[in-house]
């Protein structure tokens, strides 16, 4: 007889239910013969855990499908003309005014008129204030991150980095009531143009799980019920793909060609802050009606953004680190 605890924390939940994936991934691999009796014992610790998980379409995902990782989407040397429905989606702001104004500008150049955030508008940077009223201004569909959460409760979490709390502290004294009761009013996650949207995964979205590897793409995958989700969070673009359904095709370094009848991850990567080694503002470009998602990288006026943080008294680890994208 095995007796397992589970931690009542939503974090430690979640580890220990990617802890699993894990575990099963690797038995499968050693053995095909035993994956149906694993998979059920998988099912009966989901439901345990209250992650209702273990419903037959739910179990069947677990049992059939797994994340492809970007590096195996196929190339494709064709490319059909943009429609006329593009969305630019961006995500992790946190108050760097130059690299949303630059993100904007690329975007009225391209004839974008629709725009879709991913939340954490506001934290680390030096001007909060001004970006949350473009954000506002643009009245497009938002949806709350971690820092905004923060932002709207008036105080950091605990287990929150000391720059982070010094980015949260600065913008809560930035911005008035209403404007952090806005920011609190904004959804865990929206659905629109068959695609789905959320500021970190779709699994349990306020507990803002991070998506860096496939196991953890997968369990936001089990929640996934449109062709598309697109997410941020990490800061670091990327694109995922659960095995099992149809390959995007990649049209060229940075644009993808997705099947209505595939399901994929897409992470935008960040505006404000990027952490993929790469200091330019980044965002993506969706095309609902093509099914294309490019994911577009803009120069901005970095020394600006730094100048904003240090004249706010925010730590100048905050500004150096835009100088480099980690």
């Amino acid at each position: 007889m095995i007796i397992v605890l589970f931690p009542s924390n939503s974090k430690l939940r979640y580890r220990f239910v990617r802890l699993l994936l894990l575990l099963r991934n690797a038995i499968i691999i050693a053995s095909e013969a035993r994956t149906a009796a694993l998979i059920g014992a998988c099912g009966s610790i989901f439901n345990s855990l209250g992650l209702k998980l273990c419903d037959e379409r739910r179990l069947s995902i677990l049992q059939s499908q797994m994340t492809t990782p970007s590096s195996d989407i196929p190339d494709s040397t064709s490319r059909p003309a943009a429609g006329d429905e593009r969305i630019a989606i961006f995500s992790d702001i946190h108050s760097n005014l130059p690299a949303l104004k630059a993100v904007l500008k690329e975007c009225k150049k391209r004839g974008i008129r629709s725009y879709i955030c991913l939340g954490d508008i506001v934290g680390y940077g030096g001007q909060p204030a001004e970006c949350l009223q473009i954000i506002r201004d643009l009245g497009c569909p938002a949806i709350i991150g971690n820092h905004d959460e923060a932002v709207a409760r008036g105080f950091a979490s605990e287990d929150t980095n000391e720059s982070a709390v010094a980015g949260i502290e600065y913008s809560i004294k930035q911005l008035s009531d209403e404007e952090r009761q806005w920011l609190g009013a904004l959804p865990e996650s929206l659905q629109k143009k068959r695609a789905s949207f959320v500021h970190a995964s779709l699994m349990e979205p306020t507990t803002w799980c991070y998506i860096f590897s496939d196991a953890d793409a997968t369990l936001s995958f089990l929640y996934q019920t449109t062709p598309l989700c697109f997410c941020g969070h990490t800061h670091v673009p990327r694109v995922f793909v659960r095995r099992g359904t149809r390959q995007p095709l990649l049209l060229d370094e940075r644009t993808y060609s997705f099947s209505p009848e595939g399901s994929a991850l897409v992470n935008v990567g960040s505006v404000g802050q990027p952490r993929n080694r790469d200091p330019r503002a980044q965002f993506a470009i969706f095309d609902p009606e093509l099914m294309q998602v490019e994911l577009v990288q803009v120069e901005y006026n970095v020394a600006a953004a730094c100048k904003a943080i240090l004249k706010a008294g925010l730590p100048e680890n905050l500004a150096t680190r835009l100088t480099v994208g980690f």
